[in-house]
């Protein structure tokens, strides 16, 4: 069975973190692809892995969306979270948001 491809937004956030570090917990289920911050975070370029307080992933915190993930879990601002639903739905991927649009 393959893993489920796990995107993150608001990655450097404290769920964000959170949500990185459980599912590099779970690598049979979860394989981390996309991190996602704002364009303006101190964080671009860093190891989402890292950044969870965790080993390395070799997953660089980026501000778009890129590649394919199965799904996107947002822990991101409002305004953000509008646009990645766009995205997703253009995709059509699933999207689970933390906090109200």
């Amino acid at each position: 069975m393959s893993t489920i491809s796990l995107g993150i937004t608001g990655a450097a956030g404290r769920m964000g973190r959170r949500l990185i570090a459980l599912a590099a917990e779970q690598p049979d289920t979860f394989t981390l692809t996309t991190a996602i911050e704002a364009p303006n975070s101190h964080e671009l370029g860093k190891d989402a892995g890292t950044l969870a307080g965790i080993n390395a992933l070799n997953v660089a915190i980026t501000s778009t969306l890129a590649g394919s993930p199965n799904v996107l879990i947002d822990f991101s601002a409002p305004a953000a979270t509008r646009a990645l639903i766009n995205e997703c739905v253009s995709r059509k991927s699933p999207c689970s948001s933390g906090r109200p649009a």
